[in-house]
């Protein structure tokens, strides 16, 4: 049996979808994103662009409602299945922090 291949990212969180980090997600098919222990970050709204050097703009899942996660420290929540489709992301936060992205393919 063959292991999926995974990675792992030490992503940079701001309240800008100008400043977070870009996570290059289009060789992936699906993750998790860690939130560590006394993180402030409780709210993780995405945005995303069909490259890293795109322009980044809010995800909307098919109701048209805001793909934001709820979050906090020392939780782990999946990626949302409405994301698996983009180039790449970026988290914005409600603060700044850092979080662990673990990706699959």
């Amino acid at each position: 049996m063959t292991d999926r291949h995974t990675g792992e990212l030490s992503v940079d969180i701001t309240a800008s979808a100008g400043t977070s980090a870009t996570i290059a997600f289009r060789s992936f098919a699906g993750g998790m994103i860690y939130v560590p222990n006394g993180s402030s970050i409780t709210t993780l709204t995405a945005h995303a662009a069909p490259n890293p050097d795109g322009t980044f703009e809010p995800c909307y899942d098919e109701s048209g409602t805001a793909i934001a996660i709820t979050v906090a420290a020392d939780q782990a929540h999946p990626i949302p299945t409405a994301l698996f489709a983009a180039g790449s992301i970026r988290l914005v936060g409600n603060t700044t922090g850092t979080v662990i992205v673990g990706l699959k393919t």
